[in-house]
């Protein structure tokens, strides 16, 4: 278990970006799950009301499909696509699995604070990332799995 602090919790998404762009290094063939999600999306600017530009909001989005489905499998490119349009991810819990395996969203529920903090959610994650308060970054690695 690696305890990382970032000195921005309100602006910490490049930061995540680079955390996880690391840990995706060799792993290609994955997707992340995540839960437990608190994520501020980008300000685009206040809603004209004439019907003009209309933002993606691809973050936004995302955090309501969270709400609703509580679990929520992304690859790589999607995740990206998604913190990009954000701010701030002032908590959450996302969770690196291998392409061959398949975790059953029903009953996997990851939790920021789960009863056993220094243990993986799943046997089979590669990597568990989760962050408390925007500011502090827990990384767990699965040290028996190899590239």
């Amino acid at each position: 278990m690696e305890f990382i602090t970032c000195n921005d919790s309100n602006n910490n998404i490049e930061f995540l970006i680079d955390l996880i762009k690391g840990m995706q290094e060799g792993y290609h063939n994955s997707y992340w799950v995540i839960s437990d999600l608190d994520l501020i999306p980008l300000f685009h600017g206040d809603y004209k009301g004439d019907g003009g530009v209309n933002f993606k909001e691809i973050a936004y989005s995302f955090n309501k499909r969270v709400e609703k489905e509580k679990v929520v499998i992304l690859n790589y490119n999607e995740l990206m696509s998604i913190l990009n349009d954000a701010q701030t991810v002032r908590r959450a819990v996302l969770v690196c699995f291998s392409s061959d395996f398949s975790v059953d969203t029903d009953s996997f529920r990851p939790l920021v604070e789960p009863r056993n903090p220094n243990i993986l959610s799943n046997d089979n994650a590669k990597y568990e990332l989760r962050i408390l308060d925007g500011g502090l970054f827990i990384i767990l690695k699965n040290n028996t799995i190899e590239n």
